[in-house]
C-alpha cells in the first residue's frame, strides 16, 4: 500500500495536488477498503468483535494519508517511510496501554 520509497518526489506532487484540489481526504475508497479487510479479520476472529470496522478504516486510512503527507514535506525525508508506517501500524492494533491499563 505504501508508495515505492523510490518514486518519493512523484509522490510529493500527486499528495501535494490532491490535498490542495482534490477530495485526497474526502475520498473514502482507501477507508472503505480498509474497513472491508478489518471486517474479514473480525469474521477469522483476528479483531476483537466489538470493533467498528467503518471507525477502524477511517483511522488507519487517516494515519496512513497524513504519514505520507509528512514524509513528503520536506528534504531530505524526514524518516524512514516503511518503518513510520509499521510502527503506527503497531500502535493502532496493539494499543497504546500495557497490563491492566489496557
Amino acid at each position: 500500500m505504501a508508495p515505492n520509497v523510490a518514486s518519493r518526489a512523484e509522490t510529493a506532487v500527486l499528495m501535494d495536488a490532491s490535498a490542495r484540489y482534490g477530495r485526497l481526504l474526502q475520498d473514502p475508497s482507501l477507508e472503505i477498503e480498509l474497513a472491508r479487510i478489518v471486517e474479514q479479520g473480525r469474521r477469522r476472529g483476528e479483531v476483537r468483535e466489538d470493533v467498528d470496522c467503518e471507525q477502524a478504516g477511517q483511522l488507519l486510512a487517516a494515519c496512513y494519508f497524513t504519514t505520507i503527507l509528512r514524509w513528503v514535506r520536506e528534504e531530505p525525508a524526514p524518516f524512514d517511510l516503511h518503518q513510520r508506517l509499521d510502527g503506527a501500524l503497531g500502535i493502532i492494533l496493539l494499543g497504546l496501554l500495557v497490563g491492566e491499563a489496557a
